[in-house]
């Protein structure tokens, strides 16, 4: 550690992004700390989709995502930089060139620069608005799959029409007894080749401008749902054990307008995509929560924004250094080193 417990970098989220940004902080030798919000580190892909089968990084043709935030922890834990779970912080300020982090506990973290890659901030599930919903939250009505084995041989019913709804809809179908999906918009908002899937799978859809209508309660038990169909008002009724709802998160940048980097309206934190940098210097933004001409939401780029930042970190406290390291091919950099 750095004089005063000042490390080279502090690492703000613990998703993806944030993790693979601590690798690689410690291929560059930057002394380096991840501070996360949640008491478990993956972020949204842990929390929200542990169950959820990965299609679109690199190296793997699918992976559960649980799974591939234990391989990217992994990855970063072979340099025993230290994790600080369950804190958030709330602001940062600078003091003599040094940052230093605050979170709700009161914990100070200090370094020389900052990776701000925490997704799209705080997030929580869209409600569904309908009465009688709050009672099965997290027993018979769920917003995310974290246990298949809670749908394995029930009815189920997932609500929305964007890539996690038809996911989740795809890989319950090979779980549940029967699924059941409907969407309100008029339009898809999935991937065409998603949508096509489920086309040709046995879910059964019910598309375009159906949405719950009515729970039905028998013994303090969800039993089943009046569907309506908005354009014709034909209604139905369906017996369902389980209703996932898939409708999208509410995001709250509300702690992150504090922290004095300037926002790119409601896409998040402006970039320079040459550099990752904010508006603040020293201070870099990765992942979903960066925002810049061209942006795209992958895992994958996400991890490229955090070697992008890390690099311009070590130019930024050594403006001698080299801006990379070389290549893995012909140099031991990427494999493991005593502390």
């Amino acid at each position: 550690m750095g004089e005063n417990g000042v490390k080279d970098l502090t690492i703000i989220g613990g998703g993806p992004t944030g993790l693979f940004g601590l690798f690689y902080a410690g291929v560059r030798h930057l002394d380096t700390q991840l501070v996360e919000a949640m008491d478990e580190i993956g972020g949204a892909l842990q929390a929200l989709y542990a169950e959820k089968y990965v299609y679109d990084m690199a190296g793997f043709p699918a992976i559960l995502a649980k799974d591939l935030v234990a391989a990217m922890y992994e990855q970063a834990d072979q340099w025993q930089y230290p994790i600080h779970l369950s804190q958030k912080i709330l602001d940062f300020e600078a003091q003599d060139g040094i940052y230093v982090l605050r979170s709700q506990s009161g914990e100070e973290f200090k370094s020389k620069t900052v990776l701000i890659a925490n997704g799209n901030g705080a997030f929580a599930p869209r409600k569904l608005r309908l009465e009688g919903v709050e009672p099965f939250e997290d027993t018979q009505i769920f917003y995310t799959v974290k246990n298949m084995d809670l749908f394995r041989d029930k009815r189920v019913l997932v609500i929305g029409g964007g890539d996690s709804a038809l996911d989740w809809a795809l890989a319950l179908e090979k779980e549940a007894k029967m699924v059941t999906l409907i969407h309100r918009l008029p339009v898809w908002q999935a991937h065409e080749a998603t949508v096509r899937q489920l086309i040709m799978s046995e879910v059964d859809v019910h598309f375009p401008r159906h949405e719950a209508n009515q729970l039905h309660v028998n013994n303090g038990t969800l039993t089943g749902v009046t569907i309506i169909n908005l354009q014709s008002k034909e209604t139905f009724d369906l017996e369902v054990d389980i209703i996932l709802i898939c409708i999208g998160f509410l995001m709250d940048t509300t702690v992150i307008r504090k922290w004095g980097v300037e926002l790119e309206g409601k896409k998040g934190i402006k970039v320079d995509p040459a550099t990752m940098e904010t508006s603040r210097p020293g201070v870099y933004a990765a992942g979903d929560i960066s925002a810049y001409e061209g942006k795209i939401n992958l895992i994958a780029c996400g991890a490229s924004e955090a070697a992008m930042a890390v690099n311009q970190a070590v130019r930024y406290i050594n403006p001698d250094a080299r801006l990379a390291p070389g290549h893995s091919s012909d140099m031991d950099i990427f494999t493991k080193r005593d502390k």
